[in-house]
């Protein structure tokens, strides 16, 4: 297993998503943004610290570019992913992660949102998801397409503890950096 570590850049939030989430991607969706540990127990909403108060963002878009061999135009890039915290200093937060991969005409579209409550204790924060939805878009397979809520289980599974500590980037910005997500071998 490695370690990850995600650099995120305070960021005015994006308008609430609107789309899906592919059955094939869910798996990613929560590797890629909810690893770290199980927390031990519901996290009760108390005041989050000023300095972590705000919307943070991350996200990578791949190198590689389609383009349509008939028409030769642009058909998009290969895959991406944005991923958002936003912490209110009441003790909630909400997490929107946007996850897609395309290939030529085809795309996958994953869309996941969890709402709840998040305790901060020295250099690390615990969340209880205490809502959550997952949508997804598939342009080839309409089997795929879904907007549903999450389950007791999958509120369960990303209500996790992580390691996170305030840098300053070679820039001068200010950036949250979250670390602890682990990766298994896929099956």
């Amino acid at each position: 297993m490695s370690r990850l570590t995600e650099r995120w850049k305070r960021s005015p939030p994006p308008p609430a998503p609107s789309v899906s989430l592919a059955a094939a991607l869910v798996a990613l969706a929560a590797l890629a943004a909810a690893g770290g540990a199980h927390a031990a127990a519901t996290p009760a909403a108390e005041p989050v610290p000023a300095t972590v108060v705000g919307s943070w963002w991350y996200g990578i878009v791949a190198p590689t570019d389609f383009w349509d061999d008939h028409t030769g135009r642009y058909a998009g890039n290969a895959y991406g992913i944005s991923d958002q915290y936003v912490f209110a200093s009441d003790g909630t937060y909400t997490q929107r992660t946007y996850l897609y991969t395309q290939a030529y005409q085809c795309r996958t579209q994953v869309w996941v949102e969890a709402r709840g409550t998040v305790r901060f204790a020295g250099a690390s924060f615990a969340k209880a998801v205490q809502t959550g939805r997952f949508r997804s878009r598939d342009t080839c397979a309409a089997s795929r397409n879904f907007d549903r809520p999450m389950t007791d289980r999958e509120r369960a599974d990303r209500s996790r503890s992580h390691e996170y500590a305030l840098r300053t980037d070679a820039a001068g910005a200010r950036t949250l950096q979250i670390t602890g997500a682990r990766y298994a071998p896929a099956d």
